[in-house]
């Protein structure tokens, strides 16, 4: 999921409506994966890159705001996940 979104993001500025409503599924899906991960006691792995790209260098408010709310939801469930964000975007 994470390489769909990559993918739609090399795509540059001119994100059509239909790829940020993918965008938005792929993270909504990838984000109940990962709490799924931190209820069974596993720490889901945070892509440095992947992060950045999303919540600062993505071109388009709606892409921005769904990486946000995304991850702020996968935080919410992990004290460890939350660490791993905040460390991320302090570096």
């Amino acid at each position: 999921m994470t390489k769909l979104v990559d993918l739609l993001l090399d795509s540059g500025s001119d994100l059509q409506r239909e790829d940020r409503l993918l965008i938005d599924s792929a993270l909504g899906l990838w984000a109940q994966l990962a709490k799924g991960e931190t209820a069974k006691g596993k720490k889901p792995e945070i892509d440095k890159k992947f992060v950045l790209r999303g919540l600062i260098e993505a071109n388009t408010l709606s892409v921005r705001d769904s990486f946000y709310t995304n991850y702020r939801e996968i935080a919410k469930e992990s004290d460890q996940v939350a660490e791993q964000l905040f460390n991320v975007l302090f570096e």
